[in-house]
């Protein structure tokens, strides 16, 4: 019972590794393409990268966050605004729910929303999510920082 047990450990322990491994390679790789502006390799590795994310750290993890990001931000400047949107969105949501709303990050993901809103001509939806920013930024840094 006891060697079977050590076995586990040693198991879980080498696919925890293999996994935040992957994720690292991923990620490095997506940066990689993006500096060589291949942006369809960056977005396959960067989907690839998100996945070993969410499996290795979860979605409440700054490597999840982070990588919800890069992903976001690879849509918007292929000029897919509809998948920008849902991805800031869901970043927005993340970090609503597990880091709060009175922190920059929160405010980063909802500015880039609403310039991908904006991007499609969506001023109506766009505008609040921007005054929530300016409301925001003005409690965290005062009201001549904004």
């Amino acid at each position: 019972m006891k060697t079977k047990v050590i076995y586990f450990v040693l198991i879980f322990t080498i696919v925890s590794i293999s996994y935040t491994q992957d994720w690292q390679k991923y990620y490095i790789e997506t940066l990689e393409n993006l500096s060589k502006g291949d942006n369809v390799k960056a977005l396959n590795s960067c989907r690839m990268a998100l996945t070993f994310a969410q499996r290795e750290f979860g979605e409440s993890s700054d490597e999840y966050i982070n990588t919800l990001g890069k992903l976001s931000s690879i849509y918007y400047s292929i000029g897919d605004y509809y998948k920008a949107i849902d991805s800031y969105g869901r970043q927005k949501d993340i970090i609503s729910k597990y880091k709060g709303k009175n922190n920059e990050e929160y405010t980063k993901a909802l500015n880039n929303l609403s310039a991908s809103y904006q991007k499609l001509g969506r001023y109506i939806e766009a505008e609040p999510i921007l005054l929530e920013t300016i409301e925001i930024k003005k409690n965290l840094f005062g009201e001549h920082d904004t």
